[in-house]
């Protein structure tokens, strides 16, 4: 039967001895020039010796070995492969006669993989990373900051009077100024900087390495700026302005989630004293 799955037979000092069809298809060598060569052929130089050597302790001890192996093709590409090898051993004797290595391509599965954790950790609606991935990436601001003396602020970017906007206008209006928030978010900041929109109309801008509380003052008031421009959608042209509520660590806090609690407290305050602004945290204001 036509198998999916390469199967390559060695003898017992580990020479090909015999291939199947998927093999060729899979890896582009052909029968006729793999046979009595050592399977180190398809050896990627992804894993290291460590790797073979364990596989080999496995196999010999146990009599077989699976798990993931990177081969390389006759052309050059490396495939992600998962593979089992097992000894075949001679009834009578108990000595091995035989290795049977059956393997499949897996890379397929691979860039599956990766897409799901990427759906995971982003927001499908703008691209940008989410609550998932800025809960993961603020405690390593943190611990970067702590090595090297330097700030993280945390600028918590919430949009005003959103759902009157989704009222008015609709959903996919709605939709369009979130898209377009991201996008000048995006802009405003700089590559060592973070942004992630965690919430319906939430955006969180992670600043890395600012030295002084005027970096983050100045850079909060260019994404006000940026957000103040009209965007247009379809027939209508609005603007939406921004209450921006800023932390610093190690100031207003020295954890992931007491910066976020207190980005999110100023960012309150700004509501409450009439939005369209930005105000640091003070523990005083705050209780």
């Amino acid at each position: 039967h036509a198998s999916s799955e390469a199967i390559m037979i060695t003898d017992a000092e580990n020479r090909i001895v015999d291939v199947n069809p998927a093999f060729t298809r899979i890896t582009g060598f052909s029968r006729g020039e793999v046979l009595g060569r050592n399977p180190r052929i398809l050896q990627s130089g992804i894993q290291s010796e460590h790797f073979y050597r364990e596989m080999w302790a496995a196999i010999n001890q146990y009599g077989h070995w699976r798990g993931e192996i990177w081969n390389r093709c006759r052309d050059g590409r490396v495939l992600p492969c998962w593979m089992h090898i097992d000894a075949i051993r001679d009834p009578s004797s108990n000595n091995v006669t035989h290795y049977v290595g059956v393997f499949s391509d897996i890379s397929e599965r691979k860039l599956i993989e990766e897409r799901i954790s990427f759906l995971a950790h982003h927001d499908s609606l703008t691209g940008l990373a989410n609550r998932f991935s800025l809960e993961a990436v603020l405690p390593q601001s943190i611990a970067l900051a702590r090595r090297q003396g330097s700030k993280v602020a945390v600028l918590f970017v919430d949009l005003d009077r959103f759902k009157e906007v989704n009222d008015t206008f609709g959903h996919a209006t709605g939709d369009e100024v979130l898209i377009e928030t991201g996008r000048r978010l995006s802009r405003a900041i700089r590559d060592s900087d973070f942004l992630a929109r965690i919430g319906g109309d939430e955006f969180v801008v992670l600043l890395n390495e600012i030295s002084s509380v005027d970096d983050a003052a100045l850079v909060a008031s260019t994404i006000r700026e940026a957000l103040h421009g009209p965007i247009h959608t379809g027939s209508s042209s609005l603007v939406v302005t921004p209450s921006i509520g800023i932390s610093l660590f190690p100031e207003d806090g020295e954890e992931a989630d007491s910066l976020l609690a207190h980005a999110d407290a100023a960012m309150y305050r700004v509501k409450t004293d009439g939005r369209d602004n930005l105000r640091f945290y003070s523990a005083r204001e705050n209780p």
